[in-house]
C-alpha cells in the first residue's frame, strides 16, 4: 500500500454561480489571448463521468482510510457487466474493489479540450489518468500525454507502435497483454 497520500476526506467546495461566471469569463479571455495553451488534467476531470477521484469525500484513498478506521460486515456482490460477463466486488479487508473503466464516457470537459485541440487553441494536454476518456473523445495522440499510462492501450515493445483498444487490455506494470504487433509482430505489452 502507498502509505503518502496526503489529506483525503475534505469535502467539495463549489462556487456560486456568480463566482464561476467570473472565473470562466477571466479563463476565456486567457486563452483567447494566449498562444500556447497546455492543459494538465488529474482525477477530478473524471469524477461527472462516475471514476471516483482519491482523495475526495468518496475518493479511493478517503474510503479505504474509513474502512481502516471502522468496522465494516464483509460482503462480496456481484454486478452483471453489459458484456454478459460478472464482476465481483468485496469490502473485506484487504481486499480491493475492482473498477471497470470499459463503460465511462468522455465528459463535457473532455470534449471541450478535445474540441479546443482540433481547432489548435490548446497545443498539449497532459493527464495523469489512466481512463482513456481524452483519447475517446477524440482528442489526438499527438496532443495527449498520459503520464501513468492509459488502462486501454498496449505498445510494441519492438517498434513502439500503440493500438488503443475499445477494453481495458488488463496488466500493469508494462507486462504482456498476449497480443502482437500488425506491423513487426513484436510483444504487445500494457502500458501502466
Amino acid at each position: 500500500p502507498y502509505p503518502k497520500k496526503g489529506t483525503v476526506g475534505l469535502p467539495e467546495v463549489f462556487d456560486s454561480k456568480r463566482q464561476l461566471k467570473l472565473k470562466l469569463a477571466r479563463l476565456a479571455e486567457w486563452v483567447r489571448d494566449s498562444q500556447h495553451v497546455v492543459v494538465l488534467t488529474g482525477a477530478g476531470i473524471s469524477t461527472s463521468a462516475g471514476i471516483p477521484d482519491f482523495r475526495g469525500p468518496q475518493g479511493i484513498w478517503t474510503l479505504e482510510k474509513q474502512k481502516k478506521t471502522k468496522k465494516h460486515k464483509p460482503s462480496t456482490t456481484k454486478k452483471r457487466k453489459r458484456d454478459g460477463t460478472t464482476e465481483e466486488t468485496s469490502n473485506r479487508e484487504g481486499e480491493n474493489t475492482i473498477m471497470s473503466f470499459d463503460f465511462a464516457q468522455p465528459t463535457l470537459t473532455h470534449r471541450a479540450i478535445s474540441k479546443l485541440t482540433q481547432t489548435g487553441k490548446i497545443k498539449y494536454c497532459i493527464t495523469q489518468n489512466v481512463d482513456g476518456l481524452h483519447r475517446r473523445a477524440g482528442l489526438a495522440r499527438d496532443h495527449h500525454a498520459a503520464l501513468h499510462g492509459c488502462a486501454f492501450t498496449e505498445k510494441c515493445q519492438s517498434c513502439d507502435t500503440e493500438y488503443f483498444r475499445d477494453k481495458d487490455v488488463g496488466g500493469m506494470s508494462f507486462q504482456p497483454t498476449g497480443n502482437f504487433c500488425g506491423l513487426c509482430d513484436g510483444k504487445l505489452h500494457d502500458t501502466l
